[in-house]
């Protein structure tokens, strides 16, 4: 009681329309990220290469192989050993294309800015 007046306070268990869909949101949300992960978990066929966005070719996952990618831009040496990829060699300044790890996964991606190259995983 404050000043000889009740206060009158709702009670706080009950849940209203809001609360429900907030429920909902957050449960939808929780399992999108689930299947975005489960989708980018598996593994992919091919590797794509690419320079400048356009597809310069594409090697299967499945053979061990060797791939040296020579342009305007400079050299890039790209290796699929036990179906996972690796940039091996590259003479561009920085050389943090050749300080990723190995992908192997469906979207994985390894980038060479200096030579506009993209290394990405696909499905096909």
């Amino acid at each position: 009681m404050q000043d000889g007046k009740k206060i009158n306070k709702k009670d706080d268990k009950n849940i209203r329309p809001a609360d429900i869909i907030l429920f909902v949101a957050i449960i939808m949300l929780a399992l999108g990220v689930l299947a975005w992960g489960k989708n980018r978990s598996t593994s992919g066929h091919a590797v794509s290469i690419q320079v400048e966005g356009s597809e310069i070719t594409e090697l299967p996952l499945d053979e061990d192989t060797e791939y040296t990618v020579s342009n305007q831009y400079g050299t890039n040496k790209i290796t699929v050993s036990s179906g996972q990829v690796s940039v091996d060699y590259a003479d561009c300044p920085d050389r943090i294309c050749v300080d990723h790890s190995s992908i192997s996964k469906k979207g994985d991606v390894i980038i060479c800015l200096p030579h506009k190259l993209v290394v990405e995983i696909n499905d096909e």
